[in-house]
């Protein structure tokens, strides 16, 4: 892996203390390279995006193109960034579509936003980055419903003081998800009743924890599952 994404990965878990809505299109300018966000890109999980990215005066064209030969029978959410560097100084008007050749012949808008760049002595660079597939779901009749348990990583992470953990079941479960210090010592408990089938999300606030790693467990039926999360204050 690069040190750009590298770079990436780090700048996806300190986007927000919240996750971003469906289709959410936002800039992060860091240092002289400029980060054009899509989160929450809600397409089948077969996907796999190139961003074409095209400079015009003072408007930058993204296009998410799906290379993807099959489908897979599940849909998903990516987050997806374009990196650019070396631009003028100015203000930037960004323009982002999707072109989903398996599905539809046509390009479609996705979104707009826009920035300030204070410029850069580079050439105008680019790389693009796109997440593992997450939220996995399956057909069953009318209804999508997660293929696997899941506990998911925190996001962000690190975080200060609040983070979002998600979670999937594929069926009727008592769920509990417990929060635990370095030393075994149960913190607090988030979840502790039964759930149908489905994805989930909720809000952990350590507001009143000291810095440090905590581990967070999920238990759903024989299912369980622990991740680690850092409070950095």
């Amino acid at each position: 892996m690069t040190k750009l994404f590298t770079s990436l990965l780090i700048l996806a878990s300190l986007v927000a203390a919240y996750p971003q809505p469906e289709d959410s299109i936002f800039v992060i300018v860091s240092g002289d390279t400029v980060h054009i966000w899509n989160t929450g890109a809600y397409e089948n999980c077969g996907c796999l995006f190139n961003m074409d990215v095209m400079l015009s005066n003072d408007t930058i064209y993204v296009t998410e193109v799906d290379t993807a030969s099959n489908w897979a029978f599940c849909t998903c959410y990516f987050d997806l960034c374009a990196s650019v560097t070396g631009l003028q100084n100015g203000v930037y008007f960004v323009e982002v579509f999707r072109y989903m050749p398996l599905s539809s012949p046509d390009t479609v808008f996705v979104g707009s936003t826009s920035f300030s760049y204070g410029g850069s002595v580079l050439a105008f660079f680019l790389q693009s980055y796109q997440s593992d597939c997450y939220s996995i779901t399956e057909g069953r009749g009318d209804k999508e419903y997660p293929k696997e348990f899941i506990l998911k990583q925190n996001y962000p992470n690190p975080f200060n003081p609040i983070t979002i953990i998600k979670y999937q079941i594929t069926e009727r479960s008592f769920v509990t998800l417990k929060v635990y210090d370095v030393l075994g010592n149960e913190i607090a408990t988030l979840v502790n009743e039964e759930k149908t089938a489905g994805n989930y999300e909720l809000e952990f606030n350590a507001a009143n924890l000291s810095s440090g790693i905590y581990f967070y467990q999920l238990t759903a039926g024989d299912f369980i599952q622990t991740k680690k999360m850092i409070l950095l204050r």
